[in-house]
């Protein structure tokens, strides 16, 4: 791909990465806590990083990297939680969750979508995160979902297992020009 996209011409170059990537200890993430994947998925994402930011530079190809935090919104997989909660609430089925104490930070993924083309468009570069820069709790956010629906009596806090991966907090500090 790099060499395609060097033999094409091309003159900018945005890559998609995650949050995860990040040493998920911080309190706030910015683009200055370390690196620190420690998934398959987001190893991978790091050394695609490394790779682009060693090589693009050098080849005089501005380049981009757009870490999303916790996106959710039309077309998302209905098994991921915003969409999961909506799902299972709209339906009257109980929602049985983890104790939704995790933090998190959510954009929706319009507003993602928008920052990410005004980032293709534009001219910064280096690490971005896409993110709002609020925590929110889980359990707020389902809470929230499920009085839409008038139903916050079938969330079910603490029935389902924490993952081991699930980190207790991921909130980003955006750094994207507006």
């Amino acid at each position: 791909m790099l060499n395609g996209a060097t033999k094409a011409g091309i003159n900018r170059f945005v890559g998609i990465g995650t949050c995860i990537e990040y040493d998920l200890s911080k309190k706030f993430i910015s683009i200055d806590t370390p690196l620190n994947p420690n998934t398959l998925y987001s190893s991978t994402k790091a050394a695609l990083y490394y790779t682009l930011a060693n090589t693009l530079p050098q080849k005089k190809i501005e380049f981009a990297w757009c870490r999303l935090f916790d996106l959710y919104g039309e077309g998302e997989d209905k098994r991921r939680l915003v969409s999961y909660i909506h799902n299972q609430i709209s339906k009257g089925k109980i929602d049985k969750l983890t104790s939704g104490n995790q933090i998190r930070d959510y954009l929706n993924i319009k507003e993602a979508s928008t920052i990410i083309a005004k980032i293709a468009l534009g001219k910064q570069q280096g690490p971005i995160n896409v993110c709002f820069g609020k925590p929110i709790t889980i359990r707020k956010l389902a809470t929230k979902i499920a009085a839409k629906y008038g139903r916050v009596d079938l969330l079910r806090f603490g029935l389902k297992k924490q993952s081991r991966f699930d980190t207790l907090r991921i909130v980003g500090i955006p750094n994207y020009q507006k």
